[in-house]
């Protein structure tokens, strides 16, 4: 298991990102428990576990502070290899309901915004997780401090009763130690992004989460000539500082969700 990363909480009253007479005392313990936790046998049924419970809270009391601000534990050790190297593109396992998740994602697909121009064609999306549903500039616009959480970032209201299985995914599915946007992408039957490099945040190297909700026969994403070998369930590790492109030459919309994270 890689480094164990925490976020810190933020009272609900006070606002103050843990700082305060007793946030040394209050991060020494967080940091105690999860290295308990971790001494155990059966670690990783634990950790879930504790998460869930974590966000079982939320629901029940105080849903926005206590989800946007729980100490959920994180393992980053994947995504810190694969930002040291210099393959565009990695997989990621994890179990997955996408069936589900797919039912949910058709539910609320005529929320999407279009976008269409020289360089695609049947391009939609909007945000489930984020600045608000309709919020889809660069993530630049949006990019806080990375002091405590962001509490900006949260579930869309318009959709968050509608996608229970999503939001429950992602619960115990945490590639990050903030999360930050998740936003659903759709690409028509015939549509296509061209060639192109997501570089409006410099040429360093990035990661994102590339989460295939389905991915039909006929739908590739390439970097090159090397095809990212998607399908329904699977999620990769994407550096889109590389250039890549994306076309559907199937008879069906393809639903990707695009995570975004620190």
């Amino acid at each position: 298991m890689g480094q164990v990363l925490m976020a810190r909480p933020v009272h609900p009253r006070r606002g103050d990102g843990g700082i305060g007479r007793h946030a040394s005392l209050r991060n020494w313990f967080a940091r105690v428990k999860v290295r308990v936790l971790f001494a155990l046998p059966h670690k990783a049924a634990i950790v879930k576990w504790y998460n869930r419970v974590l966000v079982m809270l939320s629901r029940r009391f105080d849903s926005r502070w206590w989800h946007q601000n729980h100490i959920i534990i994180t393992d980053m050790e994947q995504t810190r290899k694969f930002l040291q190297g210099t393959h565009p593109f990695e997989q990621i396992r994890h179990p997955m309901p996408h069936q589900d998740m797919m039912g949910e994602m058709l539910a609320i697909k005529h929320l999407a915004v279009t976008r269409s121009d020289t360089h695609t064609r049947g391009w939609s999306k909007l945000c489930l997780h984020g600045h608000g549903l309709h919020e889809l500039r660069s993530y630049l616009d949006y990019d806080g401090p990375l002091e405590g959480f962001d509490r900006r970032y949260r579930w869309s209201d318009e959709i968050r009763d509608d996608i229970p299985h999503t939001r429950a995914f992602f619960d115990d599915f945490r590639p990050f130690e903030h999360l930050r946007r998740i936003r659903l992408q759709w690409l028509e039957p015939g549509g296509y992004l061209e060639p192109h490099r997501d570089t409006d945040h410099g040429t360093d190297r990035r990661v994102t989460i590339n989460i295939a909700v389905n991915n039909p026969p006929g739908c590739e994403m390439r970097f090159g000539d090397t095809v990212v070998p998607f399908q329904a369930g699977t999620m990769f590790m994407i550096d889109s500082t590389q250039e890549h492109s994306v076309h559907n030459d199937s008879d069906q919309a393809r639903a990707h969700l695009i995570v975004d994270g620190r």
